[in-house]
């Protein structure tokens, strides 16, 4: 138990990497992860994540005990994700108050006796970084993202001069940034390569996963889908770095390839346009997450065009889902072929192949589904990625007893939040 006299003490703050409210329905990956991580380490420490507000600013949240979410005055974005480059724009610079903010916050936290740090984005984080290292504060860079460490890309993408610019900054910062703190933790093996090779000390970096809440995201066989036609989903942004590009080209050679097919495209983002007029596809938009698994429920196969196995695969696998993935990077470790999913090479025609043969085997789909859900629980819940992350922040400041007389929720929270608002991957 947390000694009574230490009650006001934080052992570890989670910074959240931009102005987005932490683990609403809205989604946002980081803030999702944020707090199931922290909803498990409260088990042992003392934990906060400082973030922005949405719609009401209440200050300081009280999750239980030894959790709480402690808001700067800062606004989440209305529409996330944007949806126009004006909006992006105007986050940017919002991103850079919000940083200072977050700065006052880890300042008057310090005081408290605060143990560690955990940043997502060292650019934003870059004062809160500082103040840590001045103050012996412990700090871990987490790091989800593939870019700047590898390329992201299934199919050949060009970057303009500005974009090679922005990549050049965030890589060289990022670096600087991964020589300051104390550990670093990758979503991948992929991600731990890269920083490798750009001279990170590999002792520094621990790879532990993303996780999925498998009480939510689960099979529900009272609402999967009565129709005849097999149904496709896709679930992400509509960008080239989700392989949108690469889904268009299927979906238009679908019309003629695969007529009894349709498919069901859940986000937003530039690549909408193309997906408007076609008559096998319908556009949902973006969806709750609270809502997502009754979406899942009811499609046969999901199709992702990443390396990595990130949130929205991981919630497709839980909900026991047949997936079809880019025989690439990190899919090509956790996907094991024809068992949990499918993994194909990176072509139209190749997933086209994929997907005639998996609609036209009911036996196979019931087997990979199976599998899938399996392999969510043996490898993706937040108790064993809790765990991971505990033995991780142990190595900084020592390990402590589980706490007594807390009250845990491994749920989707509503806060600040309206129901007609939607969420995006």
């Amino acid at each position: 138990m947390v000694n009574k006299n230490n009650r006001n003490e934080i052992d570890i703050c989670i910074i959240s990497p931009s102005p987005l409210e932490t683990n609403t329905v809205r989604g946002g990956g980081c803030g999702v992860m944020d707090y199931n991580v922290a909803l498990e380490l409260s088990k042992y420490y003392k934990v906060s994540i400082i973030s922005a507000y949405y719609k009401k600013y209440q200050g300081s949240i009280k999750i239980n005990n030894n959790f709480t979410i402690e808001q700067v005055f800062i606004p989440a974005p209305k529409n996330y994700p944007f949806k126009s480059k004006l909006e992006a724009t105007i986050n940017f610079f919002i991103t850079y108050l919000f940083s200072l903010l977050v700065a006052v916050k880890i300042s008057k936290l310090i005081q408290k006796n605060l143990k560690i740090i955990i940043v997502h984005n060292p650019q934003t984080a870059f004062l809160s970084i500082l103040l840590a290292k001045v103050r012996k504060v412990k700090i871990i860079y987490s790091e989800g993202n593939t870019t700047p460490w590898t390329d992201p890309y299934v199919i050949t993408f060009k970057r303009n001069l500005l974009q090679k610019l922005f990549h050049l900054y965030n890589l060289y910062f990022s670096i600087f940034a991964c020589k300051l703190v104390d550990k670093i933790r990758t979503q991948s093996n992929s991600i731990k390569k890269g920083m490798v090779q750009y001279g990170i000390d590999p002792k520094k970096i621990k790879v532990i996963a993303t996780g999925v809440e498998i009480n939510i995201f689960k099979p529900n066989k009272e609402i999967e889908k009565k129709e005849t036609n097999i149904k496709i989903g896709f679930i992400g942004r509509l960008t080239e770095i989700k392989g949108v590009n690469l889904l268009v080209q299927i979906v238009q050679k679908s019309i003629t390839e695969l007529p009894d097919v349709r498919f069901q495209i859940f986000g937003e983002g530039p690549y909408k346009k193309y997906f408007i007029d076609l008559p096998n596809v319908e556009h949902l938009g973006a969806v709750p997450r609270n809502k997502l698994n009754g979406f899942l429920s009811k499609l046969d196969i999901i199709l992702f065009f990443q390396k990595e196995l990130g949130r929205a695969e991981v919630e497709a696998m839980s909900s026991g889902r047949a997936i079809i993935a880019c025989r690439m990077g990190e899919m090509t470790e956790m996907i094991n072929h024809l068992e949990n999913g499918i993994l194909c090479a990176p072509e139209p025609n190749e997933y086209i192949k994929a997907i005639k043969y998996l609609s036209g085997n009911s036996i196979l789909r019931e087997k990979i589904s199976k599998n899938a859900r399996m392999t969510a629980e043996n490898s993706f819940t937040w108790e064993s990625i809790g765990a991971q992350w505990k033995s991780l922040c142990s190595e900084l400041i020592g390990s402590k007893k589980m706490c007594k007389n807390s009250v845990y929720q491994n749920q989707l929270i509503d806060i600040d939040f309206d129901e007609t608002e939607k969420s995006d991957y």
